[in-house]
């Protein structure tokens, strides 16, 4: 569908929220090639503004009461980017209420004051972890009942469930993207620091682990949302999405040092001996990352919009740590 595609891209005007994101950076400067008129909002100003930005709104922070309906006017789609992720404060794990009244409240916010301003399609990017902290027998197939565990994957399952009932009443096209671990390069968090430490030459007791996980490379999800701001069949629905190839973390780690031309040093260390670690150290979370399999089924994605991940795993791996 690639010269529809674009042509409908052209004609568009779309609002992308979470203006200063890694995510969102990279669709604005999709998106601007494409011809499409973007426009942005951020809760202050926007960093380093991309070429080819329409206008920049500065929102404040975002919830319930969050004034919208100026920035929203005039937009054919709004694709939702913006959300409060992991983190904790300064006195321990954030609770349920500090990611609800971002994700929820503010998500259901936005899109009540789109669909009064007619806006067409609302594209919300959601977390895979609604469907739980790890894979068992199978990968998780888009269909699959929830079980969201913790307050911030709880926050984006109960978001996605009132978008469903608000948009079900309105004519307004609600799509959900359901996101694993994105890379590319600049990103941060986890892939950061354990790209510091192959870096530096550390070694990493994870050789022992055999696990499967699915990420996804930050060319690949943009061009599934950018399909999904445009392609009829996506209306009404939920997609999974990766680049469609799992990796263990030792084969994760080697491939990173290959890009950096470094060598992967992993040492052989019973993974209950890690999890016992992790537990003591109160990283349990950490490790599961590490350890555990988490996979992605996205079969139903490629199905309903013949999309295909364009850039290949290898590949996107060498493009995002290569120095």
């Amino acid at each position: 569908m690639d010269g529809n595609f674009i042509e409908r891209v052209a004609e568009m005007n779309c609002l992308l929220t979470g203006g200063n994101g890694f995510i969102c950076r990279h669709l604005v400067n999709y998106l601007t090639s494409q011809r499409m008129s973007v426009t942005t909002s951020t809760r202050g100003g926007l960093r380093q503004p991309p070429e080819g930005i329409e206008n920049n709104f500065e929102v404040g922070d975002i919830g319930g009461a969050t004034a919208w309906s100026r920035v929203v006017v005039g937009k054919d789609v709004v694709v939702h980017l913006a959300n409060r992720a992991h983190r904790q404060s300064q006195s321990g794990p954030a609770d349920l209420s500090y990611y609800r009244e971002v994700n929820v409240a503010g998500s259901v916010n936005l899109a009540k004051q789109c669909i009064a301003a007619q806006v067409k399609r609302f594209v919300y990017i959601s977390s895979i972890q609604v469907h739980g902290e790890r894979t068992l027998n199978r990968a998780f197939r888009y269909d699959d009942k929830l079980n969201a565990k913790g307050p911030y994957a709880i926050s984006k399952m109960e978001a996605e469930e009132s978008l469903r009932q608000l948009c079900a009443k309105s004519n307004m096209e609600l799509v959900i993207i359901r996101v694993p671990l994105v890379y590319g390069r600049g990103v941060k968090g986890n892939l950061k620091r354990l790209n510091a430490v192959i870096d530096r030459g550390l070694p990493l007791p994870l050789g022992a682990v055999v696990n499967q996980r699915d990420l996804i490379n930050i060319e690949n999800l943009v061009s599934l949302i950018a399909v999904c701001m445009v392609h009829p069949a996506a209306a009404g629905q939920t997609f999974l999405c990766s680049d469609g190839r799992s990796v263990s973390t030792p084969e994760l780690i080697k491939l990173i040092a290959s890009a950096r031309g470094k060598e992967s040093r992993l040492i052989y260390f019973p993974v209950k001996l890690l999890n016992l670690c992790g537990a003591v150290m109160g990283r349990s979370g950490d490790v599961r990352r590490l350890t555990e399999s988490y996979t992605v089924d996205i079969s139903h994605t490629i199905e309903i919009l013949d999309w295909h991940p364009p850039i290949p795993f290898e590949a996107g791996i060498q493009s995002a740590f290569a120095p």
